[in-house]
């Protein structure tokens, strides 16, 4: 009889506030707990092992030799190495846009659950991780945006993964243009000098291993940057994305 009455009030609470799909706006059946439909579901494409040693990428989408990617082996620039979940294309591309750009955060929950199982399978198991913390947003930015994408999902996964997350580790000291809009040797430089470490941490990041969460990481310029303040302090980083490529 509860379960009777759940469902009934489910299906009244979904005509009058309909569950649609956060990419193409069709109906969702309200026995379905998502946000997206069946059809933009199946075009979401994961990033899966085996992955380059270097950069983290998924070697099946560029086949290399001994564990590396085939653009770690032409490329001589130092980057850190990053993880992440999702092939930025497609129904993630726009629904990371929507969440960034548009506050649909109704997205939060998929994508940190996801986020969380991608951590306990092919991370956790082979890295002991001390904290996590974020790619800061600029001051300005952040007032326009009322929030960070990176600081929500890190929260969300020091929650469910129980480790200490350090708020506000890395401070952004000046604006920088998007870097979306720039090309590869661009985005390195936008970057350059950035990021400072918040200088109460300074003491106590020494020998830790500190996961850096961003949204979406290409070239890994912004993460290497990060990395690299961090690592001034004899901090150990690796980079954690929803998605990339």
């Amino acid at each position: 009889m509860h379960t009777l009455l759940t469902v009934s009030v489910k299906a009244i609470n979904n005509l009058i506030q309909p569950n649609y799909c956060s990419i193409c706006y069709r109906r969702i059946p309200f026995t379905n707990q998502t946000v997206f439909c069946e059809q933009c579901l199946q075009r979401i494409k994961f990033n899966l092992p085996p992955f380059c040693e270097r950069c983290g990428r998924s070697i099946h989408d560029s086949p290399g030799v001994k564990g590396i990617c085939r653009e770690c082996l032409l490329s001589g620039k130092q980057r850190l190495k990053v993880f992440y979940v999702f092939k930025y294309e497609d129904t993630i591309r726009e629904a990371i846009h929507k969440f960034k750009y548009q506050g649909e955060l109704r997205l939060l929950p998929f994508f940190s659950s996801h986020l969380v199982e991608f951590y306990r399978e092919y991370i956790f198991p082979y890295h002991k991780i001390d904290c996590i913390s974020y790619v800061p947003l600029y001051s300005g930015k952040f007032r326009e945006r009322e929030f960070n994408q990176a600081e929500l999902l890190a929260k969300y996964l020091a929650s469910k993964a129980q480790i200490q997350m350090l708020k506000r580790l890395l401070l952004r000291i000046r604006y920088t243009r998007p870097q979306s809009e720039l090309d590869e040797k661009q985005r390195w430089e936008n970057v350059t000098g950035v990021f400072r470490l918040n200088p109460k941490y300074k003491d106590t990041i020494s020998g830790k291993t500190i996961i850096i969460i961003d949204d979406v990481v290409t070239t890994s310029a912004t993460l290497t940057a990060c990395a690299r303040e961090l690592q001034k302090y004899n901090a150990q980083v690796m980079g954690f994305a929803l998605a990339g490529g």
